[in-house]
């Protein structure tokens, strides 16, 4: 059984098992034992899942996805959110990210 990254995922995102399980249309102990490796969720709860997080497959079963091998879950989650912003948003974010890298002591 693959260890998958419901867990990291979930806990970046600070949301519960029951409040992720309705999202997803499950019971919240069936999410559970999907974390705690116990059951493998389905194909179609998979791509439910990766919909939901907006991160590809491969990702979230925890193969190996070169792109992000040197990157740490939470910078990973930055990418997939900044993905879907607007053209200028993202300008925003670049210019605050430029903001805190000039802060450094």
């Amino acid at each position: 059984m693959a260890e998958l990254r419901l867990r990291e995922l979930r806990e970046n995102e600070k949301i519960t098992q029951a409040k992720l399980a309705e999202k997803l249309g499950c019971s919240q102990q069936k999410f559970a034992r999907w974390e705690a490796n116990i059951n493998e969720p389905t194909l179609d709860d998979l791509i439910k899942i990766a919909d939901y997080y907006k991160v590809p497959l491969d990702y979230l079963c925890n193969r190996n996805y070169s792109v992000f091998h040197d990157f740490t879950p939470e910078q990973i989650n930055i990418i997939f959110k900044i993905k879907n912003l607007e053209k200028d948003k993202i300008t925003e974010v670049l210019d605050f990210i430029d903001f805190l890298a000039s802060k450094k002591d």
